[in-house]
């Protein structure tokens, strides 16, 4: 058994304070709760972006990572409606959120084995130039993608290099999410991001706008527009940007539509819909 292989079976997270404001004391019951709560919280930060740490409810920073814009001349660049790559489980690791944009495409992935080390893979489009991180290829001729490692020690080119052979291009798939918006709101979008394991989902809009679900208890920081899912009680739709007012957001909160049964992905749908 090597260094990861240990640290992922040892490490217990609902047993440990891994947020710093998080309760000291803990028995196993509410060890459970909270390890399967913190799990979430990770799970919805990948795809808003960032959590803040509290102690409950969790916060949700319902923001965009920088740099991730439109292009402003011509060039080689993705549909933001279509996801270019499919990610497998390997070297350890298993994809937990994808995120599509036109200057890159972003996959988040987690330990496999529980709590450890994740994982960013990177895909730039053709011409683009190389970015920064701990293993680099060509995942397609002509094009790179990177991958950057956080929270792991030791030698990793053999896991990376297993990670990079589960990344396989599937240009021109079509995304679906498990809502929709009107096509007439199809303006400017920056990208879209999802879970692959829970119903949680994001578009963003330029320059600050993002309409996206999430659990029902979290709370969305920065002024947001927030409307109950009548067809799944356990989520929220949610709108916030940084200079829309209220009466916009709750526009576009309001078109949300999630599908019948937001956790089975195979009901997913495009992110626009033609009617209604």
């Amino acid at each position: 058994m090597d260094h990861f292989d240990e640290e992922g079976t040892t490490l217990l997270a609902p047993l440990r304070d891994v947020e710093p404001t998080a309760r000291s004391s803990v028995d196993i019951a509410h060890a459970r709760k909270v390890g399967r709560r913190r799990q979430r919280s990770r799970v919805v930060a990948g795809v808003v972006a960032v959590v803040v740490a509290v102690a409950a409810p969790t916060v949700l920073v319902a923001g965009w990572p920088h740099g991730d814009v439109l292009p402003a001349g011509p060039g080689d660049y993705f549909d933001p409606l279509e996801q270019v790559v499919t990610v497998g489980s390997a070297g350890g690791f298993t994809p937990r959120t994808y995120r599509t944009g036109r200057d890159k495409q972003v996959i988040e992935l987690v330990w496999a084995a529980g709590d450890g080390p994740t994982a960013t893979v990177t895909v730039y489009p053709p011409a683009a130039a190389k970015g920064s991180g701990d293993y680099a290829w060509e995942w397609t001729p002509g094009a790179w993608a990177t991958i950057s490692v956080a929270g792991a020690g030791g030698d990793l080119k053999d896991r990376l290099a297993r990670v990079a052979e589960s990344v396989r291009p599937d240009l021109h798939k079509p995304v679906t999410l498990p809502f929709s918006l009107p096509a007439t709101l199809n303006k400017d979008l920056v990208g879209v991001s999802y879970d692959y394991h829970d119903p949680y989902a994001v578009m963003a809009f330029q320059p600050s706008l993002t309409v996206g679900i999430a659990p029902a208890n979290d709370q969305v920081e920065g002024h947001p527009v927030v409307v109950p899912v009548d067809t799944s009680p356990e989520l929220t739709a949610y709108a916030t940007d940084d200079d829309s007012k209220s009466a916009t957001l709750r526009s576009y909160a309001a078109a949300v539509r999630v599908v019948p049964n937001p956790n089975d992905r195979s009901t997913w749908v495009p992110p626009f819909r033609v009617r209604g």
